[in-house]
């Protein structure tokens, strides 16, 4: 598997608006987005965010949303997690179906690091992370 980070996280807004950029390869490409994360709203139970990312010349990159919540369930909990992100000019143009399948790798490798970590150790996992609809 390929490295792929978020770095120079910053707090604009604590709570409110962040800012980071995206790292990754998806093949032969390395790719750096800027990105500003806006939190619409977050309740003890659920939170919903948007994503812009824009290049050098403050051409759109991509843009998205967030929506998670977490239900109890049986003696666990269930999170239901929504992304929808749109990959827009050049870098949509360049890779779009490997970068549709990048992003399902993330989100499904993210799923499994939320399992193994709210789950105690050498137990089945107390957490059902469920895809939403983003």
């Amino acid at each position: 598997m390929q490295a792929r980070k978020a770095t120079r996280l910053t707090a604009l807004q604590p709570d409110r608006q962040y800012t980071a950029v995206i790292v990754d390869r998806i093949g032969p490409f390395g790719i750096q987005v800027p990105v500003r994360i806006d939190i619409l709203s977050s309740e003890p139970r659920r939170i919903e965010a948007t994503l812009t990312g824009e290049d050098a010349h403050g051409q759109p990159r991509l843009r998205g949303t967030l929506e998670a919540a977490v239900e109890p369930k049986g003696h666990g909990s269930e999170v239901q997690i929504g992304v929808r992100i749109e990959v827009l000019g050049r870098l949509a143009a360049l890779g779009a179906v490997p970068m549709r399948r990048r992003a399902e790798e993330i989100f499904s490798e993210f799923a499994r690091r939320l399992r193994q970590e709210l789950s105690p150790p050498g137990s089945v996992p107390a957490v059902c992370v469920v895809p939403g609809r983003g």
